[in-house]
C-alpha cells in the first residue's frame, strides 16, 4: 500500500509539473457517417508521456487527474490544443467535427464558458464544429448548475454529445430538457451485436429514444461488418471504432486522412 501510494504522489507530481507542456496530446479517433463511410469527425483523446518517453494508460492517469484537481489546471490547456488542432484542419481543407471529453469538474466549473470562449476566441476556429461529450451520470451530479452551463455552452454554438448512453444513471426527465445534439451508444452493447438479442432491444429503444428527441446517434465501439449492417439498418447515423480506425497520432491521422482531402480538392480545381 505504502509502494502505491508513494507511486500515485509521484505520478501525480509528474502531470503537474507537466501541465502545458507536448508531454500532454492527443490522440484522434475517426468517426464515420453511416453508409458512405466518409470521414465526420474526430474524438480527441488524451495520452500522457512519463519523464522517460512512456505513455501512460488513460485509466490510470484519467481518475488521477479529476480526484486531484489537475483537470481543472490542465484543461484550459487542452481545449485550447483540440480548438488550435481543429483550426489547422479547417485551414487545410478538413471540415470536421473535433469531439473534446468533459469531466464532472470542468462542467460544473464556473471558469468553463469563459475558458471555451477564450479557446475559440484565441484559434479563431469555428464553435459549430466542437462537440463536448458529458457522461450522463454528470449531468445527475448538479442537475440545475449542469443545465445551465449546457444553456451557457449551446449559446457559444458547440454541440453536446452524451457519451457511453445507457450505462449510467439518468432521468429521461431531465434529458429531455438538457440541450443535448447526440447520443453515443456505449460500446458494450454494440460488441454483442447482432447475436445478442438483449443488446438488440437495447439499442433499438436508444435509437428510438433519440430520434423522437430530435438527437443523432453515434455507435461506439464498431469492430465487424456485421455490426455495421445492422445498426444502419436501424437507424444509426455514425460510427467509431476499430473496424474504421484506431486513435491516431496527429501524423498519423494527417498522413492518412488530410493527404486524401487535399488530393480531392486538387482534382476538383
Amino acid at each position: 500500500m505504502g509502494t502505491k501510494t508513494a507511486h500515485k504522489l509521484e505520478l501525480e507530481s509528474e502531470l503537474r509539473k507537466s501541465i502545458n507542456t507536448d508531454r500532454y496530446e492527443f490522440y484522434y479517433q475517426p468517426k464515420v457517417l453511416a453508409n458512405s463511410h466518409s470521414l465526420t469527425g474526430v474524438e480527441a483523446l488524451l495520452r500522457w508521456r512519463d519523464k522517460d518517453g512512456h505513455y501512460q494508460a488513460p485509466v490510470d492517469i484519467i481518475p488521477l487527474l479529476e480526484s486531484s484537481g489537475l483537470i481543472l489546471e490542465v484543461g484550459p490547456f487542452l481545449i485550447e490544443k483540440a480548438c488550435h488542432q481543429l483550426k489547422l484542419w479547417q485551414q487545410q481543407g478538413l471540415n470536421i467535427n473535433m469531439a473534446i471529453n468533459i469531466s464532472a469538474q470542468q462542467l460544473l466549473d464556473s471558469d468553463l464558458i469563459g475558458i471555451l470562449n477564450n479557446a475559440i476566441k484565441k484559434t479563431d476556429c469555428d464553435p459549430a464544429y466542437l462537440e463536448l461529450e458529458i457522461t450522463e451520470s454528470v449531468l445527475m451530479t448538479d442537475i440545475e448548475l449542469a443545465y445551465q452551463n449546457l444553456i451557457a455552452l449551446k449559446k457559444i454554438g458547440v454541440k453536446i454529445a452524451i457519451d457511453d448512453f445507457g450505462t449510467g444513471y439518468s432521468s429521461l426527465a431531465y434529458l429531455s430538457r438538457f440541450p443535448i445534439n447526440i447520443l453515443k451508444i456505449d460500446r458494450e452493447f454494440v460488441k454483442e451485436l447482432p447475436h445478442n438479442k438483449d443488446s438488440i432491444t437495447i439499442i433499438e429503444a436508444i435509437i428510438d429514444l433519440a430520434h423522437n428527441l430530435g438527437l443523432a446517434v453515434v455507435a461506439e465501439g464498431v469492430e465487424n461488418i456485421e455490426q455495421i449492417a445492422f445498426l444502419e439498418a436501424i437507424g444509426v447515423e455514425e460510427f467509431q471504432g476499430f473496424y474504421f480506425n484506431k486513435p491516431l497520432t496527429q501524423c498519423d491521422f494527417n498522413r492518412q486522412y488530410l493527404s486524401q482531402t487535399q488530393q480531392m480538392l486538387e482534382n476538383t480545381i
